[in-house]
């Protein structure tokens, strides 16, 4: 049987967070949106072309039924800005016409403006603990002034986010759209991997009290300690620690971060299993696509495996298959279908192509 053994380690510091400037695009966003994947697209090609530009999503709450992509502090802040509808994203939550929110439109000059506006602050993301046992979290923020800013009232934010998100539809506009990455994925992408999901903003939306006093000191570290029990159901190698310092004005269109830092667990090297490594979750569909059978290679361990047509109704599960199975899609009209895999801790899907 696998186990997660109960294990506390500290990293001391994050040498990549100190003295650069991070923009961090903090995108609104919904599952129900078609043309919200299409924006998620375009922001990732501009995060592979700049390093210094990072991105967090917020997902909207819906009136009809709960979405577990939602969290009360993602909802608060849609809440308490209004937000006009998606996509929508702040860039460093500068304000464009008094809204520290602007479209999609807007996006690329805004960051080119940030990325040269100076970071007065180095931030860095320390003594980064987990006990996977409990799946408590600690964490220590260190902002240190090298330039005194304008004005004052600065505090330090904390977020926590879980990357690849699956087992929630996304709606999609670009099904038809020749050429396009999600060309033939369906109108509601059943499979889709949503990425840098929010699960929680700590303490507060806008930052933590007095985590950066009213008189800064310049060289002089402001260290502020969070702590965070990560629900059963995220996964440890995938979440991911965002913090950013911010000013807070009388109004939202007054707020401005000056640097932001971020940090996934998976890269510290502080996750651990039993002495058997467990291998990411993998496996292989030949041929794809195919007309009557299909050879599926499995890894050890896996518990079972569905296959789900693109409604999300589960058309057939095999548990404790074979590391080499081999299914029967005579039946099966043509279409894009899913396979699912799951070992007990982990799950992956894949997409099937059957062509008569």
């Amino acid at each position: 049987m696998k186990y997660l053994v109960s294990i506390i380690i500290v990293v001391a510091l994050c040498q990549s967070n100190i003295a650069q400037k991070r923009v961090i695009i903090e995108k609104f966003t919904n599952s129900h949106c078609g043309v919200c994947p299409g924006a998620t697209i375009d922001i990732k090609n501009m995060v592979a072309e700049n390093p210094d530009l990072f991105w967090i999503s917020h997902y909207k709450p819906n009136t009809w039924y709960e979405n577990p992509l939602n969290n009360a502090e993602s909802v608060l802040l849609y809440d308490t800005l209004n937000v006009p509808g998606v996509p929508m994203a702040m860039i460093n939550r500068t304000s464009v016409n008094n809204k520290p929110y602007s479209g999609a439109s807007n996006w690329e000059t805004l960051i080119e403006q940030e990325i040269e506006k100076p970071h007065f602050v180095n931030l860095s993301i320390e003594n980064v603990s987990i006990n996977q046992q409990s799946r408590e979290l600690k964490f220590s923020v260190n902002a240190n002034f090298e330039t005194l800013p304008p004005d004052n009232d600065y505090k330090i934010t904390a977020i926590i986010a879980e990357d690849w998100v699956y087992g929630v539809k996304q709606s999609s506009y670009f099904n038809d759209v020749e050429g396009h990455p999600l060309e033939g994925l369906g109108d509601e992408i059943w499979s889709y991997g949503h990425r840098h999901v929010v699960r929680t903003i700590l303490d507060d939306i806008w930052g933590t009290d007095n985590s950066i006093p009213d008189e800064i000191e310049l060289n002089t570290d402001y260290i502020q300690e969070y702590s965070y029990s990560v629900p059963e159901d995220y996964r440890l190698e995938f979440i991911e620690i965002i913090c950013m310092v911010s000013k807070n004005g009388s109004t939202n269109s007054d707020i401005q971060v000056l640097n932001a830092a971020e940090i996934k667990l998976s890269e510290l090297n502080i996750l651990s299993s039993n002495e058997e490594n467990i291998e990411p979750l993998t496996f292989d569909i030949t041929p794809n696509p195919a007309s009557t059978f299909i050879e599926i290679k499995l890894a050890e361990g896996v518990s079972s495996l569905s296959l789900i047509d693109v409604t999300g109704q589960i058309i057939k599960t095999i548990t404790d298959p074979n590391t080499l199975y081999k299914m029967d899609i005579s039946n099966f009209q043509s279409g894009i279908y899913y396979l699912k895999i799951n070992d007990g801790i982990h799950t992956k899907t894949e997409a099937l192509y059957i062509t008569k």
